[in-house]
């Protein structure tokens, strides 16, 4: 099964099977080091370059093609008022449901800095007022020449449905927001005039970056996400730690899917629970995005395989999305009224269990250490 899925989606994203190394395992990734990482860019490397002639004709969404909706709907979002244009695009439903009581949470988010990432790796005469200004050539690689996005699209087409052009998706709580997730969607809307200018250019460049991207890549012209605020505001709340406490009632195992700054997180719970933690790479993660993918989704379906039902806690940037929608696809095939996996894309919160190695968030807003309901235990 895990063969046969795994064969078909990387044939369609990056037109052949890709086959995984022999040196290469899921203990690999429990046992992460540089000489891992090495061979994990190797393999995707060699590949990429194998399948290069299979690509030449692809229908796969490609610069060229986002430029044209890139800029109409730059041209639309400013001629507009951001709040209706929004209005008219998006239903952004609230958070608070995620972790409701009898709820198996599945939540992914895609922040907004991949969709300025994508504007402008798609257009670099962007208006200066929409996005911030990124490395075009940079992101065109990681995203494009790396067969990420076609995966990331074929991904998605797999756990959501387009009806009428607008795009739904089932049993997955699927995360947007317009800033860092510290504001509510309806209150950055209605404060919109308000805020920071760059607040309103990462706002607006978020809109046009996945309005695009969803146009060409899935046909889809009108949305329903959740809040993407969801990580950052329960972490805060207390919401998170006190159900990470319960965590053991309703699962058999967590596993962790974080760099190596966080390779050594645990629950700060006493309440005992298994718990795996695959390691991937804090830098270059999208440049062996392949062999991470297939050896992280072997590692859940062997899990899966001995009838545990699993909680899967990550921060891995947008390559959470890719690895959320295909874990969904894996345990829909187990059951698929009732999928054993819970996935919860964390983000920068994940950074409270190590805060002296975390990202800008941390460092900036300083929230309370003891809120975070993960550690990182002492390597002695």
């Amino acid at each position: 099964m895990i063969d046969d899925l795994l064969a078909e989606f990387f044939k369609k994203s990056t037109g052949m099977v890709y086959a995984l190394p022999s040196g290469l395992g899921t203990a690999s990734l429990e046992d992460f080091s540089e000489t891992v990482e090495a061979e994990l860019l190797r393999s995707q490397s060699e590949h990429l370059r194998s399948t290069r002639l299979h690509r030449l004709f692809s229908p796969q969404l490609s610069k060229r093609k986002l430029r044209e909706p890139l800029r109409r709907f730059c041209r639309e979002i400013l001629r507009e008022d951001f709040q209706h244009f929004v209005d008219s695009k998006l239903e952004i439903t609230p958070s608070e449901d995620i972790l409701r009581e009898g709820r198996k949470p599945y939540f992914i988010k895609i922040n907004h800095g991949f969709w300025e990432q994508i504007l402008s790796s798609g257009w670099e005469q962007k208006p200066k007022n929409i996005g911030r200004p990124v490395s075009a050539e940079h992101y065109s690689k990681i995203y494009f020449e790396t067969c990420f996005v076609p995966a990331l699209l074929e991904a998605m087409q797999g756990s959501a449905t387009v009806v009428d052009g607008k795009l739904l998706f089932d049993q997955i709580d699927f995360g947007f927001s317009l800033n860092n997730g510290m504001l509510p969607h309806r209150e950055i809307l209605q404060n919109f005039p308000d805020l920071t200018d760059e607040d309103r250019v990462v706002g607006r460049g978020a809109m046009v970056g996945l309005l695009a991207f969803a146009e060409r890549g899935l046909s889809a012209s009108r949305f329903t996400f959740v809040d993407g605020g969801f990580p950052k505001r329960s972490f805060l709340s207390g919401d998170l730690a006190a159900w990470v406490e319960q965590a053991p009632q309703g699962f058999d195992r967590i596993v962790y899917v974080v760099p190596p700054h966080l390779g050594r997180i645990r629950t700060a719970s006493a309440n005992a629970i298994p718990q795996t933690v695959y390691q991937i790479s804090g830098r270059q993660l999208l440049l062996s995005w392949m062999p991470t993918l297939a050896l992280v989704a072997r590692g859940i379906n062997d899990k899966l395989l001995l009838g545990e039902r699993l909680l899967v806690v990550t921060q891995s940037a947008v390559f959470s999305a890719l690895l959320g929608t295909i874990l969904h696809q894996i345990a829909r095939e187990f059951d698929a009224s009732d999928p054993p996996v819970s996935f919860l894309d964390l983000g920068q919160v994940l950074d409270m269990a190590h805060p002296e190695s975390a990202a800008s968030w941390v460092q900036v807003y300083q929230p309370d250490p003891t809120l975070s309901p993960f550690k990182v235990e002492d390597s002695s």
